[in-house]
């Protein structure tokens, strides 16, 4: 809701609230790349991610739904992660909105801490992965 943007304001505008400007990307950051891959070249993407796991890289595999709705979501990615764990084993996650929410936050921090190196995931990431 908006309910929160005018208190927020306010706060802001009082000195209240600590407000931090960022200008600029931090240094030596990597930049960030975003690939489409077809189905047809699946087996070059995983060969690709096996050798960049093998160089202690991470990945998000980024699920989207043919249809709109959480339940498309949902079987998307668990099809998708079932497939990629037969891979790559127990350093795969998934992460989806239909998930529980102490479910999903263990695989993010997993992932964000290094335990595992392949994200399946829906646009849930959208919103980052500290």
């Amino acid at each position: 809701t908006a309910t929160p943007i005018p208190r927020t304001l306010l706060l802001t505008q009082w000195g209240e609230m600590a407000v931090s400007r960022l200008e600029g990307l931090p240094a030596g950051r990597q930049p960030i790349v975003t690939r489409i891959v077809s189905r047809e070249r699946r087996e070059e993407l995983v060969a690709r991610l096996r050798a960049a796991f093998a160089q202690g890289h991470r990945a998000y595999w980024v699920v989207r739904a043919v249809e709109e709705g959480e339940k498309h979501d949902k079987a998307a990615a668990e099809t998708t992660f079932a497939e990629l764990a037969a891979i790559f084993g127990d350093k795969v996650r998934l992460a989806h909105g239909a998930q529980k929410l102490d479910v999903r936050e263990a695989a993010l921090h997993d992932f964000a801490a290094g335990r595992a190196q392949l994200l399946v995931a829906t646009t849930v990431v959208e919103v980052g992965v500290d």
